[in-house]
């Protein structure tokens, strides 16, 4: 967060994160997500707007991290997550 002293008073204000940032954060909570899924988390939980290619492009960027993918039980999707 940055902060600002405005009148003696602190405001914070929320720093915006990049779709590689909260994607680590949806992911590193090990459940397993489709990119359907982790588009709608972004969406929701950090007003980030970004399509699927987006998302998968970023998941192969993780460089150096413990990454796991699977085919989801009676579906075609791949699903995702990182692991501690």
């Amino acid at each position: 967060m940055s902060v600002q002293t405005v009148s003696n008073c602190v405001v914070r204000k929320p720093v915006k994160m990049t779709v590689k940032q909260a994607l680590i954060q949806v992911l590193s909570e090990g459940k397993f997500l489709t990119l359907n899924e982790i588009q709608h988390r972004l969406q929701m939980e950090f007003n980030l707007f970004s399509g699927e290619a987006s998302i998968s492009a970023r998941w192969r960027e993780l460089e150096g991290m413990h990454k796991q993918s699977r085919v989801r039980a009676k579906s075609n999707a791949w699903e995702y997550r990182l692991v501690r």
